[in-house]
């Protein structure tokens, strides 16, 4: 279950990714969007896994603990859902 986890949050960024962007979504390459997507992730993952984050090296999220309340839980699950949605959706 865990190795599944991963892609999932990497795909959670598709509708932010575009909508953060400044740029029309069609208006760069589907390698640039892809990259942008993988990056937003990236950043979503480190900010919600502070303590993993810390272990990579990034000590931006030093000062923070991971949040273990069943209402964090959720609300991760409601974004991995979310993700999960928004890429069967652009099939």
């Amino acid at each position: 279950m865990r190795l599944f986890r991963l892609p999932v949050f990497f795909l959670a960024s598709i509708p932010w990714t575009a909508m953060s962007n400044g740029t029309h979504p069609e208006a760069r390459t589907a390698g640039e969007r892809l990259h942008a997507i993988f990056d937003a992730q990236w950043q979503w993952t480190l900010e919600n896994h502070p303590t993993w984050a810390s272990q990579l090296g990034d000590l931006r999220y030093n000062d923070r603990w991971p949040d273990v309340s069943l209402a964090a839980i959720e609300k991760r699950n409601a974004h991995a859902q979310e993700v999960y949605k928004c890429s069967a959706s652009r099939k």
